[in-house]
């Protein structure tokens, strides 16, 4: 039903570039991102290096620092005064490897119980399994009375979750940057159609007032002279000037629904029935113009009110129900509206089915886009526009609920109940 124009049009142009250019900043975005990675990555590892040069340097320290004294209570102090300032998990075991001090582990200083030396005996395994532990010695190289069991410092673990940081700030950030540019791109949309609509209504308004006028003064003239006239020619005149009179106030609804988009439409409590009836009914008196027998057979199931604007949802209506008339290739075909409550009671839906051309999966995905029209002479706004009434001023949906090539689509309007 729906593509877009010829490949060398300016719509087209324009996409193609619009296209190029998202494509350019997201490819931009993420050269950034992997740059600003593999240079924080370089740094981290040169600070992880240092951190691991002060933890080594803080062991050998505490090592040399005990290499001529004695086991017990000067051993403590020196243990306690060297590490003071340091970050990183230290256990001082004896020759047999039971614990004397520990810091910077899940274990209180002061916990002597069986289970916490069990614990400090695993911690030390583990600390191992990081750096070799350094045996401290006094006097003599063969005298050794401890060992000095390390790991990494807290510095090193916490740049050791700087990449997944990184990565999650990575996805933040590309994720924020679509999200402002789609509304970035929805707000000139809206714009856009904001001011073609008022545009549009407003050229409406001057013609439209003179034709009316116009109108009147040929009513007036005939009504006047119509004595000299023959009466039968006189009856085709008049009925002629009443059916204009009706198309020109139809235009001046037309332009009035123009004129309400951007605006906040007001809603009324409304039996939908009625609403639809008319809309058909104005199809229907001019199906006999275009030369094909079409059907249009009216399904309508008793249904609750629904709050609606009267004059924007005709127009809906009547936009997808001639959408349905192009998409007819054939020459005798069926039309067939229907309104029906949903499954679950608060939304009552109505359902535009044809037996046109349908829509290919890949066009079902941009139908609804601006500016895709397969028409040779037409902007491509209406089911844009009608998706925005139903959706933004009626908080209903519009969308295709079924479509296959040569056998038809089925549009449908659900409208929250009132």
């Amino acid at each position: 039903m729906m593509a877009f124009r010829e490949k060398g049009s300016r719509s087209y142009q324009a996409y193609r570039f619009s296209w190029f250019f998202r494509g350019f900043l997201f490819l931009g975005g993420m050269a950034l991102i992997f740059l600003f990675l593999l240079y924080t990555q370089s740094l981290m590892a040169k600070l992880k290096e240092n951190a691991t040069s002060v933890s080594n340097a803080y062991a050998k320290l505490l090592a040399v620092a005990t290499y001529s004294n004695t086991a017990g209570p000067e051993l403590n102090v020196i243990f306690e005064e060297v590490i003071r300032k340091t970050d990183f998990p230290i256990i001082l075991t004896d020759p047999d490897g039971i614990p004397q001090v520990w810091k910077h582990v899940p274990v209180s200083w002061d916990d002597e119980t069986p289970q916490a030396r069990a614990r400090l005996l695993k911690l030390a395994q583990k600390l191992d399994r990081q750096n070799d532990p350094i045996p401290l010695q006094t006097g003599s190289e063969d005298q050794i009375i401890g060992y000095l069991h390390y790991g990494e410092s807290q510095l090193i673990r916490r740049l050791g979750w700087l990449p997944y940081v990184e990565v999650v700030v990575a996805i933040c950030f590309v994720l924020i940057g679509v999200y402002g540019f789609q509304n970035i791109k929805k707000s000139e949309q809206r714009y856009i159609w904001v001011g073609m609509a008022k545009e549009t209504a407003h050229q409406f308004g001057t013609p439209l007032s003179s034709l009316m006028g116009w109108l009147e003064l040929m009513k007036d003239q005939v009504d006047r002279n119509h004595q000299k006239m023959d009466p039968e020619g006189y009856e085709k005149f008049d009925s002629m000037v009443l059916e204009m009179k009706g198309e020109v106030d139809r235009l001046s609804k037309i332009a009035s629904r123009f004129g309400k988009i951007g605006s906040t439409p007001e809603l009324e409590r409304t039996d939908i029935v009625p609403v639809l009836t008319s809309a058909v009914a104005y199809i229907r008196r001019r199906l006999p113009r275009m030369e094909r027998e079409i059907k249009i057979i009216e399904t309508y199931e008793k249904v609750p009110l629904v709050a609606i604007n009267k004059d924007l949802m005709i127009w809906v209506v009547e936009n997808l129900i001639k959408n349905s008339l192009d998409a007819i290739a054939e020459r005798y075909s069926v039309i067939r509206i229907v309104i029906e409550k949903d499954r679950s009671g608060k939304c009552v839906n109505i359902l535009i089915k044809d037996q046109g051309r349908g829509i290919s999966p890949k066009e079902q995905k941009r139908i609804f886009l601006p500016g895709y029209t397969t028409k040779k002479r037409g902007w491509g706004l209406g089911l844009t526009l009608a998706k925005r009434i139903v959706e933004e001023y009626h908080r209903g949906k519009l969308y295709l609920a079924e479509s296959k090539p040569k056998q038809g689509s089925t549009f449908v309007i659900s409208l929250p109940v009132a």
